[in-house]
């Protein structure tokens, strides 16, 4: 981790999608060391669910970065449209799979009823669409990552996910 980070540092946040690339794997290589200190499962769905939301945000940074102009050095100032396609894309890809996932049979061992997963799969949708927004509209400093920690409906989503998909499950 310690080596890929210098080695992204230095050489590949200079390299076009390489950048959001390797940010993006920072926070899966997180998620993947958790799993195994706790021992927990991974699911196909979970994994391309965050790697790809995670591409989205890493997206959105260079797509804040560029609206702001806060880096006239940045890679994506000849390419202006990329870190927004690339984040609506991921996006999309993000919604895709969660719905995806509704209709595997994990869903169903997790939740009472899959219908209530799609208000969670229209809310996180709405949410990302909000972030990317306020990003394009130049709302969002820098850093989303930083932006959606302090902001309140962030906080609301998170609430009103974490209620529809407790109140569902079948683990209590």
């Amino acid at each position: 981790y310690v080596l890929l980070n210098i080695f992204y540092s230095n050489y590949l946040k200079k390299i076009i999608f390489l950048d959001i690339l390797i940010l993006s794997l920072f926070y899966m290589s997180r998620i993947y060391i958790g799993s195994l200190v706790y021992d927990t499962e991974l699911t196909i769905y979970f994994l391309v669910f965050t790697f790809s939301s995670f591409i989205a945000l890493a997206s959105i940074k260079r797509l804040a970065e560029n609206v702001k102009n806060l880096n006239s050095n940045s890679i994506y100032k000849n390419y202006k449209n990329f870190p927004y396609t690339l984040s609506l894309l991921s996006i999309m890809i993000s919604l895709f799979t969660f719905v995806l996932y509704t209709y595997s049979g994990y869903a169903s061992i997790f939740y009472k009823s899959i219908y209530y997963l799609y208000f969670a799969e229209i809310i996180i949708f709405l949410w990302f669409l909000r972030i990317l927004k306020l990003t394009k509209d130049g709302k969002i400093d820098y850093d989303p990552v930083k932006f959606v920690i302090k902001d309140k409906i962030t906080w609301l989503v998170v609430f009103l996910v974490f209620i529809v998909l407790l109140t569902n499950s079948n683990i209590i």
